[in-house]
Formats: structure tokens, sequence, C-alpha cells
């Protein structure tokens, strides 16, 4: 054993392979180069070893070597395939006696792992160092995910293939008549797709969409389809208009309670997502009985799970990501759908303003030493729950969060130490230490803390239908929130917390239905989960939202390289779970019926559309909004942002992304909106008649926006009469029309201006 590496506290970067990228005229050419690997005991299998490097997973398909792999993802230029060609590997064998590959565990708690043994075969395993498909479609881009498998194994000789080196490239070969550049970018690529590229694949690069003028802008209206009853379709007619208003394409599609079955709701989806038009986001409005999932089943070993999906709503190429961002609403009468709908429209439009609320996290979880299964109580945590949990935490406070603990453990150990299986058993930080550390995370701190205001919850443990297992928190604990409209996203990495095809609540149903508080989004499983993947996406989604997370602490089957720096955060829910399902397939993809599993258990209980607010939201500077001939124009000093002209009749849409914007035609009922990430929305109706009466400003600035704008001591009947002073103040008046009535009393230096 010429490589053995000690267990020791060592920075995450010192194990870490070295990836070098190079963006070449006809493709990409990537380089990894391979020092010290982790080569460790297995304990589960006496006598192996398993044989590890940071930021690759392990194979787990029963029966075969351990062998490392990770998988990068590329972006094809359109009019273009993907050749992967090997381009150069070095290597040098030793003997070892690998470990056999170690099974997906459910995440219940209650599974024994039973590892076999090596089914024999001849000559080395794998055959190539490289593992890819054809291109596949996301979307309207291509994608070309390659698999880098740097140890090939001799069952016969116990003789380890360890490359030093392996070089590869993707090179872009025209396909067809349509020619557009090699380059990493192309403008015909949606904001969406855009922003989910940067951070998922190698070489994608944003365009810059600006003009070469000061104002600009261009068109964006994400489409988006409501599937829902004829029941509920009054009560999703105020959340259609807002989100119509904030620049959304909404269709909707109802059938009577009964008639919706999973071939007609994947026929509708197929229907609006236009070759030209793709859908972004699909809203299920209903609960099982209304709108039915998918169901499908899933074993480990002899055990059978029946488990309930939307995944394939989102129309997967096959068994992959899917192309459209997916959410669903439940609720059992028209009530509480209209609670959950007018909680998401109240988060959007009129969002609590206690920076507080922003700065503040909380996470939950569980030290779990179980003596029992294959795990024995030796202070050593068995899986990755706190793991997980503290590396986000560490990285979110880098970012200036304040993020609180409510942790649990059952072991009676005095030192705590990680998991040695994902991690190399460090010892806890001090801080955490027994003595030092309380660990009795509880229902009453839990509610205490949702009800002060935080603006995300993160669960990492065993779950049920209907409460966390250790913190314990339950339905009934939700039911007793009153946290109003401090209202958090929730991140239940737990099992069976989203079986929404009960005859009861489960627990994402019941945080998302609360009437005077709960969540206003959360992600949760429809169904048991597994243990390791569980946490890769929980890492994918946060890594989602604040780009390139940073470990702390050793987790050796996970993802630490940094992107580039076009790497771009979304805030989108349905957007976060993606990311975080293709983050998670980079190092636990090997077994591909595992990570589709993966793919159709996690949900998002909530408007897929909806972002996430992550600061305290600032309000629009005043924009310029006037009219000239027939069209009406829009200035926006903030910055670039969605400018909408929504028209309350006829329910007509123009969005556009930038700074300017103007609209042609504009009729009496029009109203104008402008949207940004970690913003109020600023909402101009056009259509407001306004009645200035009886005020006296002084020293004051003011603006006054609507239709017809009368100014005067008795101009309405709905205020008490009285003159209106104007003196040394400054007074914006924004309309199509001005009266000034007796009574209007104005100094000298005041002046009028066409706004």
């Amino acid at each position: 054993m010429i490589w053995l590496i000690p267990v020791v506290a060592l920075s995450n970067n010192e194990f870490l392979p070295e990836r070098i990228i190079e963006n070449v005229v006809d493709g990409v050419i990537v380089t990894y180069k391979f020092k010290d690997p982790i080569i460790r005991p297995n304990h589960l299998a006496p006598g192996s070893y398993l044989w590890e490097y940071m930021g690759f997973g392990v194979n787990d398909t029963a029966g075969e070597p351990a062998v490392p792999f990770r998988s990068d993802m590329f972006y094809v230029p359109a009019g273009y395939k993907a050749q992967v060609t090997l381009l150069n590997s070095t290597y040098r064998d030793t003997t070892l006696i690998l470990s056999p590959a170690i099974p997906p565990v459910p995440n219940n708690g209650s599974t024994i792992v039973t590892i076999d043994n090596i089914i024999p075969y001849t000559g080395f395993y794998p055959n190539s160092v490289l593992k890819y498909g054809p291109t596949s479609k996301y979307r309207e881009v291509g994608l070309q995910s390659v698999t880098i498998i740097p140890l090939k194994y001799n069952y016969s000789q116990h003789k380890v293939r360890a490359y030093t080196e392996i070089k590869y490239k993707v090179t872009f070969v025209q396909d067809g008549v349509r020619r557009d550049s090699k380059g990493n970018s192309s403008s015909s690529i949606s904001d969406l797709t855009s922003r989910f590229l940067t951070n998922t694949t190698l070489n994608y690069t944003p365009t810059n969409t600006r003009s070469d003028s000061t104002w600009h802008s261009v068109r964006d209206e994400p489409k988006c389809l409501i599937i829902t009853t004829n029941e509920y379709y009054n009560a999703i007619q105020e959340f259609v208009k807002w989100k119509r208003m904030k620049g959304n394409d909404v269709d909707v599609e109802k059938l009577p309670k009964g008639s919706w079955n999973p071939t007609n709701i994947r026929f509708a989806v197929e229907l609006h997502n236009d070759p030209l038009n793709k859908l972004d986001y699909v809203l299920i409005v209903g609960g099982h009985d209304d709108v039915p999932g998918v169901n499908f089943e899933f074993s480990f070993k002899n055990e059978v799970y029946h488990a309930v999906t939307d995944y394939y709503y989102g129309l997967p190429n096959t068994d992959s990501i899917p192309q459209i961002f997916r959410g669903r609403i439940t609720g059992d009468n028209s009530s509480e759908i209209s609670t959950v709908l007018n909680k998401i429209i109240q988060y959007e439009k009129n969002p609590p303003m206690d920076e507080s609320f922003y700065t503040t996290a909380l996470h939950c979880a569980e030290f779990e030493d179980y003596n029992h299964g294959i795990y024995l109580e030796d202070g050593y945590e068995d899986h990755i729950r706190v793991l997980t949990s503290e590396n986000i935490r560490n990285h979110l406070d880098n970012n200036g969060y304040v993020v609180l603990r409510q942790y649990t453990t059952d072991s009676s150990f005095t030192l705590f130490h990680w998991s040695q299986y994902s991690s190399l058993g460090g010892i806890l930080p001090s801080e955490l230490q027994p003595g030092n550390f309380l660990w009795n995370g509880n229902a009453n701190s839990i509610r205490n803390i949702i009800n002060d205001g935080t603006f995300y919850v993160f669960y990492n443990g065993h779950g049920e239908t209907h409460y966390w297992q250790n913190p314990y928190f339950s339905c009934y604990d939700i039911s007793s929130l009153q946290n109003e409209n401090k209202l958090p996203v929730i991140f239940s990495i737990a099992c069976l917390t989203g079986k929404y095809n009960l005859s009861y609540d489960c627990f994402a149903e019941k945080a998302l239905k609360k009437s005077d508080g709960g969540c206003v989004g959360i992600f949760a499983a429809t169904d048991v989960g597994i243990t390791g993947y569980d946490d890769a996406v929980a890492m994918g989604m946060f890594d989602a939202i604040w780009p390139n997370l940073q470990l702390t602490y050793f987790i050796i089957n996970y993802y630490p390289y940094q992107y580039t720096s076009f790497s771009i955060p979304t805030y989108e829910l349905g957007q976060i779970l993606d990311r975080g399902l293709l983050r998670m397939s980079e190092t636990h993809n090997w077994s591909e019926s595992s990570k589709n599993d993966i793919y159709k258990l996690y949900h998002c209980f909530g408007d897929p559309s909806m972002q996430i607010y992550t600061e305290k939201p600032q309000y629009f500077a005043e924009p310029l909004i006037y009219s000239r001939g027939d069209s009406i124009f829009v200035y926006v000093e903030d910055g670039d942002c969605k400018i909408t002209f929504y028209d309350k009749v006829t329910h007509g849409m123009r969005s556009y992304k930038g700074n300017y914007a103007a609209y042609a035609n504009p009729s009496d009922s029009l109203v104008i909106c402008l949207d940004r990430h970690n913003y109020v929305p600023y909402i101009w109706d056009y259509s407001k008649d306004l009645y200035i009466q009886n005020e006296d400003i002084q020293n004051e600035t003011r603006v006054y926006k609507g239709n017809s704008i009368y100014v005067g001591n008795n101009v309405t009947s709905t205020k008490p009469t009285g003159n209106v002073n104007i003196q040394n103040s400054h007074v914006t008046i924004q309309g199509k029309r001005l009266e000034l009535h007796p009574g209007t009393r104005i100094d000298k230096n005041f002046k009028f201006q066409n706004r």
C-alpha cells in the first residue's frame, strides 16, 4: 500500500484534482491531473479499500468495483453536434484489493446495508476512462455530458490502474444548414435558460444583449401553463392577473374534477410547449384527486416503495432534467387554494420590510449516531446531515447571514466526529462539541424562531408524512405557528414530507396551506429519499442561489470545483430545484436508476416562477413615465428590470427586460409594473383618476400619478372640502390629463413639467 493517506484534518483543496478548461476555436479541452488519492479501509467490506478523490463520486452499483467518477456538462451551440475524444492519459499500476460498490441506502434509518461481493470478470473495469452518450436537448440548447473515470480495476489480479492525467476534447461539428457562432453563447437563448447554463456547464458564457445605446430593452415574456379544475378556476383569477402583470404569459387549462389523468395532463403540456415558444413553467393547482401525479415504484434490495411524481409533466427527454420548471399547489377547496395563492401574491407584492427577517435563517438537523444496523454508537456521525447543514451554514455566514441552529443527537459520546464514510472523520469544531453546544433542538424553539422571522428554513434528517423526526416538528406544530406575513421558503430534505397523494395533508401541504403563517414555498420529497443523494441535491440548490458553494468541512463526493466568474445566481423556486438536481448528478449518476428516482421524488410546492427574497427589498426610484403622441414611455434609473404593460380589461400583456420600454396606443385600462429581484414591485395604474383636495404641502417631495388628475377645494365628494396649498415643495404629477380647479394655491416658484 504505497499511497495510503491517513485521516487527518486537511484543507479541501489539498486532495482536489486539478482541472484545466481551455476554450478553443472548435470546442473545449479539459485536463484533469490526479495527485494524491484518498485511500482508506472500508469497514463495511473488511480487507478491501476505498480509492477516492475529492469532488468525485463512487460507483454504487451492487456487484461492481467502487471506482471513482464525476461528470462534466457542456453547452453545444445551435447547429452543431458534439464529438468527444480522449487526447491523452497516463497511469501507474499498483496492487490493492478494491472495495466492492456500496449500494444506495434509503434515507429512512431502518435499512441494514449489505454489500455484494464483486462479480468476477476478466481484464480491467471499466474499459475506458471516459463515458458519454449522445447530445441531449435541454429547451432550446444541446447538452453533452462526459463522465471521467480515473481508475480501472483488475479483479482477478487485484490490480489498480490509477490515472495521473486525463485529457479530452469536446469538438463542435456543424450539423445541418443553420450555422451559429461556435462561441460560448447564443443571443437566441432565453434569460431563464442562460441562467441555468452558467452554473451547470463548463463552457457557457452569457451573451450581453444590451445595445450600444444608453437605453435598451428586449422582449421577455416567460410562458406559464396552469393546469387546474373547473372548481378552482375562479379562485386562481387574481393570481393569473398578478402573474401577467409581472410579465408572465399565462395560459390556463381546466377540466371538471375527475377528468384529468397523467396522459391528458402531459398532452396539455405538450400542446402548449410550442417549438418556437417553449413553456417555462407548469403550475398544477389542485390535489392528487384533482390533477393526479404519476405513480411509480422504486426499490432497495427487496423493499419496494410506491411514490407519486409531477416529474414527467416537465417533459424530460427519457430520464433527464425536465425541460419545464414545475410546481404544485394543493387544496381541498377553493378557499384553501385562494389562501395559498394570496400568500404568494402578498409575498411578491408587499413583502415584509423587517431587515432582520432577510438576514436570519434556521437550520435543523440530527447528529445521528445510532447503535443499530451497520453503524455503531462511536461518536461518529452515521450520515452527513449536520455536516451538510454546517457547510451550507458557513457559506451563508460568509455572505453576511445569521443562521440559527436547532440540532439534536442521541449519541452518548463526549467527542463528536464527522462521518467516516462520506467524509474523513474529522473532529467537529469546538463550538459544536457536547458541553459547549446543547444539542436540544425542539418544536418550541423552531416555532419561536419562525414566528420571529426567518427567510428560509432548512431541515436535514428523517421525516414522515406529517413530521420531521429529529428535531421533532409536526403538522400540529405548524398549525400553532403565528408568523403571519413573515413567510419562509422551506427546504425539507427528508423522506415523505411531500407525499401529496394521501387522504390527509402531508407536512408540505400543511405548511403551505396555513392561512396566517406557515411558508410561501417548500421543497420536499414525495417518498423515501436516498442517503447522500439528498445531501447533494440540498447543496446544489443552495449553490444555485449563492453560487460557488464553499465547503468548510470535507465531503468527498461533492463538487467543490469553482465555476467561472459568469456563474449567475437564480432565485426562482423551480429553477433552484432543477439546478440542484443537475448538480447532484455530477457525482451521483453512476446508478441511473437512483439518480432518476431522486429526480422524480423532489418537488417544489408553490409557484415555480416565484423568486425568494434574499435581502430587504428596495423601492424603485421614481421612474420617468410620460405620454407623447400615441405612445407611452418608461425610463428606469435603477438598472435592468422587468417592465410590463398590462391591460386590465383585455388581459393583454407585453413585457421587456431592460431600463427603457415604450407602448403604443395605450388604453385607459393600462397598468405598468416594474419588477426586479429584491425590489418591491412598482405599479402605476394608468386608468385610475386621482383627486388632490384639502391638502397643505409645505417643504415636501411628493409624486401623484393617475389617468386624470383633478386639483382643487371641491373636486370630489370622497374627501373633506378644502384648499390645496403647495409651498416650497417638489411635486411631480404624472398622468394623461391635469385639471386645476378653484382653491388651488401654488407658490410662484412652482414649475410644471411634462412627464
